[in-house]
């Protein structure tokens, strides 16, 4: 019976693990269930979901998804963040703010980008701008020759019917 649900708890962490692309680990000592539960709740919100499972397990799981890496960081009690959405942000900002409202609440590391990180690593990640603000920035700075190009033309065309202006009024005067 006991093997059976170990089983169960591996094949759904592997589910998990297959279908996340980015991972955090954290340190959760010392929080109530009424916190973690919140912690929940936000990153529901977010595509996203926490788990605390067992070490070895989860040791196992890296080992037969080929992310052998992951394995050697385990220890102590740790929970996990599985973030289902390519761009992890978001989470992230969610989880650095909740570890600041909470002491008892660390992030440990990460595995993001196919990359393990280290908490300054993620911390810089989440100061990042979303993937939209980003896309956004990139389509208005390859807009922007075009945009001075134009400007440029623009305002030569207005300089030479000013100065065609003045040459009248002066000839106008002259006259």
């Amino acid at each position: 019976m006991v093997l059976q649900s170990k089983k169960e708890v591996f094949e759904k962490l592997t589910k998990e693990i297959g279908s996340s692309p980015h991972l955090v680990f954290t340190e959760y000592q010392g929080l109530t269930v009424l916190e973690t539960e919140e912690l929940r709740k936000h990153l529901r919100s977010l595509n996203s979901k926490y788990q605390i499972p067992k070490n070895k397990i989860l040791s196992l799981v890296f080992k037969s998804n080929k992310l052998e890496q992951l394995a050697q960081g385990l220890a102590g009690p740790m929970g996990l963040v599985f973030i289902k959405n390519d761009d992890p942000v978001q989470a992230l900002k969610k989880l650095l703010q909740f570890s600041k409202d909470h002491n008892k609440f660390k992030l440990k590391s990460g595995y993001m980008f196919g990359k393990l990180l280290s908490l300054p690593e993620m911390t810089r990640v989440a100061n990042l701008p979303s993937k939209e603000i980003l896309i956004g920035q990139s389509i208005i700075m390859m807009k922007m020759p075009f945009i001075r190009l134009m400007n440029a033309m623009k305002s030569s065309q207005g300089n030479l019917v000013c100065v065609l202006q003045q040459i009248k009024n002066k000839k106008e005067k002259a006259q």
